[in-house]
């Protein structure tokens, strides 16, 4: 493939189909191609890029996933736009090592690309001190059309990712198009249910003898009955965290920027890590633990191994989470696993983590201080919020593999989508900007088949959802500084905790000296500094 030469006006006539497409229906791609190339040599008052070489771009993957340069989706944005970038990559595992390395040893890239790869303290800590630039000036009609349409119906996206300096340091992820509210439905074997004659259960009681029984009784008919696994969860799944909502609380409903325990009840601010419901639940699941009803290694394994014990044929695990049917399914005909709905806990309890829509990554893309051309790398990344891209990105949808035009502008379905014709076509994970608007929705005849599958799996919990979570939003300066130095330690000693106590058990015996401990490492200044934030946001809305 002949690589255009790049230039800004290349990126700008991109920039303006995007902008038509987005006024008046999404244009094939054959037309919009052709549009590129007819004005490739055109000069407009920017003029060209500083450098034709490629662009430096930095993103993170889940396991077992590949590169952007692998995807056909990223190599025909390349063909269309002629803008070459060269994709450093780092496992999610590694991913804040070598994200503390690289602005330790000043080794940036020219941009950071992907869902949530920075936080809101990076942002607070390395835009102020210019590692990262500030962005609201190229986020214009002209330069950006996407952006600014999209900042101009939504103006609360515009308000979520400026700092407390009135600065735009990353552009973010969101969804207003095809929402589902439940992260991780929790699933159950059906066929290890009826050969061990239960029902799905609807207690946690009920759960651990259904556990038990599939532990004992060779649920899974291969006559061993020594190789089931009652319950199976990983890091990726909260752990078990999702299910603390029996006991009376929600552990963390914050899971994507790792554990943060910080909850809201009454319109208050608490830690839910000291709590009694947090203690009562820990009981509980060490329980299950010590019996051989969790799966030993479930603090241990990386989700590629979680999610190869799902999909294993033989069957092994009983108890998953997982976003939908993918997460076990290894056929478009598999239906072994049905959801359960929340367990109702000892004290009536029956509460459900919400997902929270909306703005969902505030870090999902950022240019740095060495970036040749931040105005031109702002052209090229508004193509990620163009409606049709989007839903191409998004919802992991290919134009002319999974969708048709219709010749009105809409899109319908061709071939459903599944792991394998997505495999290298489309993104899936941290290598996308996520985003998804009512007009992008619109472009689509009708829901795709697997957020139908997620919206009909959000009626097993809609009615259970804790009614309070801690929004999304910035930090001042002050407030990320002292909260990263408090809630490091604070969080660390309580997710060590979490762990031990889960496997070892001992809960009880420490529990007056763990909440001493918390105490001396500064718990009640943590809880205080959320709660004046919050209390600002709330009074600002």
């Amino acid at each position: 493939m002949m690589r255009l030469k790049r230039t800004m006006s290349c990126v700008l006539a991109v920039a303006m189909a995007a902008g038509l497409t987005a006024c008046g229906g999404a244009s094939s791609d054959k037309t919009e191609s052709t549009a590129v190339k007819d004005t490739a040599n055109d000069k407009t008052e920017a003029g060209a890029a500083q450098s034709d070489a490629p662009l430096e771009f930095t993103c993170r993957l889940r396991d077992g996933e590949y590169s952007p340069a692998e995807i056909l989706l990223y190599q025909e944005l390349e063909e269309k736009t002629s803008v070459k970038i060269n994709w450093t990559t780092y496992a999610d595992s590694a991913w804040q090592e070598k994200k503390s390395l690289l602005f330790a040893s000043n080794q940036l890239p020219e941009a950071f690309f992907g869902q949530e790869i920075l936080t809101n303290d990076d942002l607070l800590k390395y835009g102020p001190e210019g590692m990262l630039i500030p962005l609201e000036s190229y986020i214009t009609e002209e330069n950006t059309p996407n952006l600014y349409k999209i900042f101009q119906d939504y103006p609360e996206y515009k308000s979520s990712i400026t700092a407390p300096d009135g600065h735009i340091y990353s552009l973010m992820s969101f969804d207003d198009g095809y929402v589902t509210t439940t992260n991780l439905p929790l699933f159950i074997n059906k066929d290890w249910l009826e050969n061990v004659n239960m029902e799905v259960p609807a207690t946690t009681d009920e759960f651990y003898e259904v556990l038990k029984a599939f532990k004992e009784q060779d649920a899974n008919g291969n006559g061993d009955p020594n190789d089931e696994i009652p319950y199976s969860f990983s890091k990726d799944t909260n752990y078990a965290s999702d299910l603390f909502g029996s006991f009376g609380m929600i552990d963390d409903t914050n899971m994507n920027n790792g554990k943060t325990h910080i909850a809201v009840k009454d319109g208050k601010v608490i830690y839910t890590a000291v709590g009694d419901e947090y203690k009562n639940a820990i009981k509980y699941f060490h329980k299950l633990y010590s019996e051989g009803l969790i799966d030993q290694e479930a603090f241990t394994q990386d989700s590629s191994v979680f999610k190869a014990k799902c999909k294993n044929e033989n069957r092994t695990v009983g108890v998953l989470q997982g976003w939908r049917s993918t997460a076990w399914s290894t056929s478009n005909e598999d239906d072994s696993y049905i959801p359960v709905p929340p367990l109702t806990g000892p004290d009536g309890d029956r509460y459900w983590p919400e997902l929270q829509n909306g703005v969902n990554g505030l870090g999902s893309f950022a240019i740095t201080n060495v970036a040749r051309d931040p105005k031109y790398i702002m052209r090229w990344v508004d193509y990620c919020y163009e409606p049709l891209f989007s839903i191409e990105s998004s919802l992991a949808l290919k134009v002319g593999l999974h969708l048709k035009e219709d010749g009105a502008g809409k899109y319908d379905y061709a071939e459903a989508p599944t792991t394998e014709n997505r495999a290298k076509v489309v993104p899936g994970g941290y290598d996308r900007i996520y985003n998804v608007t009512k007009e992008a929705a619109a472009l689509l005849k009708s829901a795709p088949s697997h957020m139908i599958e997620k919206q009909k799996l959000d009626t097993y919990y809609a009615d259970y959802y804790y009614p309070e979570y801690y929004p999304r939003f910035m930090f001042t300066t002050e407030e990320s500084d002292r909260l990263s130095t408090l809630a490091t330690e604070i969080n660390s000693f309580a997710n060590e905790k979490y762990a031990a106590w889960m496997t070892g058990g001992g809960i009880e015996e420490e529990w007056d000296s763990y909440l001493k401990q918390m105490d001396t490492m500064g718990l009640p200044d943590l809880v205080e500094i959320y709660q004046v934030a919050l209390d600002r946001y709330n009074t600002s809305k």
